[in-house]
């Protein structure tokens, strides 16, 4: 619920210093999922945008995030990256609870 919170903010004043147009164009898709290890995640509809986010307005965005929490900044990734990550973490988990259940055994 914070993420998407302060998501809400930042998007507005997106909007406000960029104008509309290219805030519709690389802003208006973004979905905040998580604040985690003081990193706000967003996800972007494909790697273009997520790379280009970050590359190009990281800087503006970090720093209208500051005005909100200065412990947090963000990262954009795609939904490759994230199911990437989800795969991953769940392949993580499934090894730990093997690993626990045989050494219980």
């Amino acid at each position: 619920m914070r993420a998407h919170n302060i998501w809400k903010i930042i998007d507005e004043q997106l909007k406000d210093v960029l104008g509309s147009t290219i805030h519709a164009q690389w802003f208006s898709k973004l979905v905040p999922l998580v604040i985690s290890d003081g990193c706000l995640i967003i996800m972007a509809p494909n790697s273009f945008c997520a790379r280009w986010v970050n590359e190009h307005y990281k800087d503006l965005v970090d720093l209208l995030i500051s005005f909100q929490d200065k412990d947090i900044s963000s990262y954009v990734l795609d939904r490759t990256a994230m199911d990437t990550l989800e795969s991953s973490t769940a392949k993580i988990n499934s090894q730990s609870k093997n690993s626990y259940r045989q050494k219980q055994s």
